[in-house]
């Protein structure tokens, strides 16, 4: 059932999908359209209302493998090569793609598994999400879907609008690289000293194109601060660790640092520069466990002592 108001440019669409009176879908459909087809709106979705149904995976048919080539020539059918699992970064650009021969006159859909929402039908996208886009090109058809999320992950389903309807899986997996600072999340060290933070990157699956450091808010440009150098380090090819590193530092260089690679959640640590004589551990800027405990002790002493 289709019930449209709004101008013709746009209209909320409720879309009804029911199968043996079970109902999976009942939900308010966003519908852009613009120019001639707007007025196309109606007739497009009463005209192909056949596509508005889901068949989960474990029911849907392909077609019968004793078929003769000269028979499977006539009816769409799914391309077997194309990969059915894909694996991206978190942040990255996916791209599913299922190829279809002897598509004639039929409606393709891609239709996400977990919650049976219908992302497009041909090339209109109705999600409401402008991260996804379709593209077709020949017997082609890709979707596109940037910045993933981990919320991302699952399998996408390519159907034809054949009767019976066909449809062939993709499973999307997502990859969240883990970042973390290594050592202590707050250091405390005597002015003047050399402090050193690393800034560790796993799981990650691709190489990674920026890891910024800031401080506060303030990004850090070694160019512009000679005291200050920032480099990487690979070490296994799932593992990569950023160094910072801040000479002679002063009381203006207390804060918050934070290590952000592009895309990628971030991870901080906390520097705290203090005046006066302080134990040699202190000196050293060092963020092992026992050092920082030694400096927390000569803190503290340094406080009661003035």
């Amino acid at each position: 059932h289709c019930f449209v108001e709004g101008p013709c440019v746009c209209g909320l669409v409720l879309v009804k999908m029911k199968i043996k009176g079970r109902t999976l879908i009942n939900k308010i459909q966003y519908f852009r359209f613009f120019g001639v087809k707007a007025m196309t709106l109606f007739i497009f979705t009463a005209a192909f209302m056949g596509v508005f149904s889901y068949l989960p995976s474990s029911s849907t048919k392909q077609p019968q493998p004793g078929l003769s080539q000269t028979t499977k020539a006539m009816v769409p059918h799914f391309v077997p090569l194309v990969p059915s699992v894909i694996t991206v970064q978190f942040g990255e650009t996916s791209y599913l793609t299922c190829d279809i021969e002897n598509l004639q006159n039929k409606v393709v859909s891609w239709i996400r598994q977990k919650d049976a929402y219908i992302i497009s039908v041909d090339t209109f996208v109705f999600i409401d999400d402008n991260r996804f886009f379709i593209h077709r090109e020949g017997k082609s058809w890709t979707l596109q879907i940037k910045y993933v999320t981990a919320e991302d992950a699952g399998v996408y389903e390519c159907q034809i609008s054949t009767e019976p309807k066909i449809s062939r899986g993709v499973t999307l997996n997502v990859i969240v690289p883990i970042v973390e600072i290594v050592g202590p999340k707050d250091v405390i060290v005597k002015s003047g000293s050399n402090v050193t933070f690393k800034c560790q990157i796993s799981r990650i699956s691709s190489d990674l194109s920026h890891i910024f450091w800031f401080n506060g808010t303030s990004r850090l440009f070694p160019k512009s601060n000679p005291r200050i150098s920032i480099h990487q380090e690979r070490i296994r090819r799932s593992i990569v660790v950023s160094i910072l590193e801040v000479a002679r530092v002063t009381r203006q260089d207390t804060g918050n640092y934070t290590c952000n690679p592009v895309m990628i959640h971030a991870a901080s640590v906390n520097l705290h520069v203090i005046l006066g004589e302080q134990p040699a551990a202190m000196q050293q800027g060092t963020s092992s466990t026992k050092p920082c405990f030694l400096v927390m002790n000569g803190f503290i002493v340094y406080l009661i002592s003035r």
